[in-house]
């Protein structure tokens, strides 16, 4: 290192003299034209940097917000994997429209249970992506029965949740069934991973 310099360094001294030398002969014109040329340069440098001023500050300002967004990467791709590991618990974006129909027809046959009556299925949309979806029913069964559909529906792989619940049981001694009026809820996401 301490070599290259001291080449550097004689290397300037020789240039700094031929210089002195040529001055001290012709004068200064043969510097005129090496310097028209150097300060043509500069200014058009110069002009170049003006006119791109705009784009390095957009340039510097996107910059600045990436590497913010750099301090958060880490908890994206934390995020990312907590994602993928609760996809497989939400049923098919493809499966909306019938999945809750499907999750109660099947469960109330199992435990032989009839709907006497079935709502038209809700949507509500948050966001671009997600769709949470709820359905209600309403029929009458004993408590035993109730208990072991309800667990059914909740224990379900796939997340289904029963968001809305009531049970009536009328005075008359003679009936040992309650009606019943259940909301089941879903969520579906749409595009996500």
């Amino acid at each position: 290192m301490k070599k290259t310099l001291y080449n550097l360094k004689n290397k300037l001294k020789d240039i700094i003299q031929d210089v002195e030398a040529i001055y001290l002969d012709k004068g200064p014109e043969p510097f005129k034209k090496p310097m028209l040329y150097a300060i043509s340069a500069i200014v058009i440098s110069y002009l170049i940097y003006l006119s791109n001023k705009g784009p390095l500050k957009n340039n510097q300002d996107e910059f600045e917000r990436i590497n913010q967004l750099a301090n958060f990467y880490s908890e994206y791709i934390d995020l990312k994997k907590n994602i993928k590991n609760y996809l497989p618990m939400l049923p098919s974006i493809k499966d909306k429209d019938e999945w809750l129909n499907y999750i109660l027809n099947t469960t109330a046959a199992k435990y032989s249970i009839i709907f006497t009556n079935v709502e038209s299925q809700k949507e509500l949309k948050i966001g671009d992506n997600i769709y949470v979806v709820s359905k209600q029913v309403q029929f009458a069964t004993d408590y035993e029965t109730l208990g072991k559909f309800i667990r059914d529906i909740e224990n379900s792989p796939i997340f289904v949740e029963v968001s809305n619940f009531s049970a009536f049981k009328k005075n008359d001694p003679q009936i040992i069934k309650i009606d019943v009026t259940l909301t089941l809820t879903t969520v579906f996401i749409e595009g996500i991973v």
